[in-house]
């Protein structure tokens, strides 16, 4: 298959097929790499991640200054496609999400930070940035909750 979106679905495959111990290690090395981030998308969205403890994952690495910067919303962007509500409320809960800024340029991006304020509960600021906009909005969130 030459397009590449093709090639990262069946990579997710491959990936999801592989033992919870084989997909472990795969994940450790190549989690947050800009060049896997489709592929981990999809593997999201094939497995739920029901086997699959990221949160053990995100705390196990250390990541490039690029990683920690998108980190957040790669989170987001993982648990809206797994649609696993129960991480969501684990994993939106950890101390990376007290302070966002998220950055979106399309709808699919906006109704990403619908899904995590749904399950955000110790979020105290969010700067929001629409990328095609000059309009930034920051936002209190425990005096609007």
């Amino acid at each position: 298959f030459t397009h590449k979106t093709v090639q990262e679905a069946l990579a997710a495959v491959y990936v999801a097929k592989q033992t919870p111990e084989e997909q472990w290690e795969i994940w450790k090395e190549h989690f947050g790499r800009k060049e896997m981030v489709e592929v981990w998308k999809f593997y999201c969205g094939f497995t739920k991640l029901l086997h699959f403890d990221l949160l053990k994952l995100i705390k196990s690495k250390s990541y490039s200054r690029w990683e920690k910067k998108t980190l957040p919303q790669l989170l987001m962007i993982s648990l809206y496609e797994a649609e696993n509500e129960d991480i969501a409320k684990i994993i939106f809960t950890d101390d990376m999400f007290k302070d966002i800024t998220y950055s979106s340029s399309s709808a699919y991006e906006t109704a990403i930070l619908g899904y995590f304020l749904k399950f955000s509960s110790n979020t105290e600021s969010l700067c929001f940035r629409a990328k095609r906009s000059p309009i930034q909005v920051e936002l209190a969130l425990p005096a609007m909750l």
